[in-house]
């Protein structure tokens, strides 16, 4: 059975630790929101295998976040081809020196030096200075009484304020595209739970930022969500973490419900076929 964590500020957490631990966390909840009860739950209990995207994503963030421990967790696999004999024996090699590491090939771990240098040049370095990566906080949300968890990329204080950053990669992150991804991705509602979690353990408000990166053009952006799009956050993450916590004293999680509904084709199908409003006349 997973862990129940007490409530906490948690640091030096390995990933696969935090991801055992039995509690909610927010891309649980933008599951239950985008999809339903159902499939947020069978996420949990059966978590997917790692993509290729993730996990470089994991080693961006090792990168940038924890330069200095880069090399204690990820193995730079060198560029051969596994179906000839001598690709067969590098890679063998290599495996063999890696141990427990994990893998990143050489083609993609240029890529992350060069979305890290952008971060640097760009003077974004400061947010992720001078503070704690990778920090797992746990706290119990006193309106639903349910067990919440949440892994802050980076956090700091500078002088009277608290500062939490979250690290993002993206085809586009200029504001029109971006933005979108506050909602899409579910990124407003995470800052929401970040912040609120943050402050039902320690009383302190924050100033979250995201950190976004574009892929390909290496262009490092920081944006910082407004008052109105936190509040937006924190009216989805509430709402959907009411109904969690309706399905965990239930022990029910729906789908999409048992009774028959109507559904109508899309306007373009009715209209081809001379029906529907678009052909009253």
């Amino acid at each position: 059975m997973p862990d129940t964590p007490k409530p906490g500020v948690y640091a030096s957490v390995p990933f696969s630790v935090y991801r055992s631990w039995d509690a909610i966390n927010s891309s649980f909840l933008h599951t239950l929101s985008a999809r339903s009860p159902f499939h947020a739950q069978r996420d949990r209990e059966n978590p997917k295998e790692e993509t290729t995207a993730l996990r470089v994503g994991r080693a961006l963030h090792s990168f940038i976040l924890e330069p200095a421990t880069f090399d204690q967790f990820w193995a730079v696999c060198p560029t051969c081809d596994k179906r000839t004999k001598e690709g067969k024996a590098v890679y063998a090699a290599f495996c063999e020196a890696k141990g427990s590491r994990d893998e990143i090939g050489e083609k993609e771990m240029a890529e992350i030096k060069e979305m890290a240098d952008a971060v640097r040049k760009q003077q974004c370095i400061e947010l992720v200075c001078g503070g704690q990566a990778e920090v797992s906080i746990v706290w119990v949300d006193k309106e639903t009484g349910v067990l919440c968890k949440r892994r802050l990329d980076y956090h700091r204080t500078d002088g009277w304020n608290h500062y939490i950053t979250d690290l993002k990669s993206s085809d586009d992150v200029q504001e029109r595209e971006f933005s979108r991804d506050l909602a899409s991705y579910g990124y407003a509602m995470a800052a929401a739970f970040s912040i609120d979690g943050w402050k039902a353990l320690t009383g302190e408000d924050s100033i979250y930022n995201l950190l976004a990166v574009e892929k390909n053009y290496h262009i490092a952006k920081v944006w910082e969500p407004d008052e109105e799009t936190i509040a937006a956050g924190r009216d989805d993450y509430r709402r959907v973490l009411q109904v969690a916590a309706e399905c965990i004293k239930t022990g029910v999680w729906q789908a999409y419900g048992e009774k028959p509904q109507l559904i109508r084709a899309p306007g373009w199908y009715l209209a081809a076929h001379g029906v529907g409003p678009f052909n009253a006349m």
